[in-house]
């Protein structure tokens, strides 16, 4: 059984090297590309930001602050749960 275990943690890295390997592959280093191949929206042209203000106007008032820290912190994982429940439901 010892040499099944020594196998299995000699795999692990090579497994762990290769996924990395693929990932990086589909990867583009920014540091390549020349200044003006660089994408420069504004912030109000992203996306990400618009999905995201959409998403929290979505929020209870009550989730989206004007509380002490300890509140906060319990309404930040309500809303957290919150959104990813709607983003599961959109998928």
């Amino acid at each position: 059984m010892s040499s099944w275990v020594h196998a299995i943690a000699r795999h692990k890295p090579v497994d762990l090297l290769r996924r990395r390997g693929r990932r990086e592959a589909l990867n583009e280093p920014l540091d390549d590309l020349a200044e003006d191949q660089h994408l420069a929206a504004a912030p109000d042209e992203q996306p990400t930001r618009r999905d995201l203000a959409l998403l929290l106007a979505t929020l209870p008032a009550a989730q989206r602050g004007g509380v002490s820290v300890s509140v906060l912190k319990v309404q930040v994982h309500r809303g957290l749960k919150h959104l990813a429940d709607l983003m599961r439901s959109e998928t």
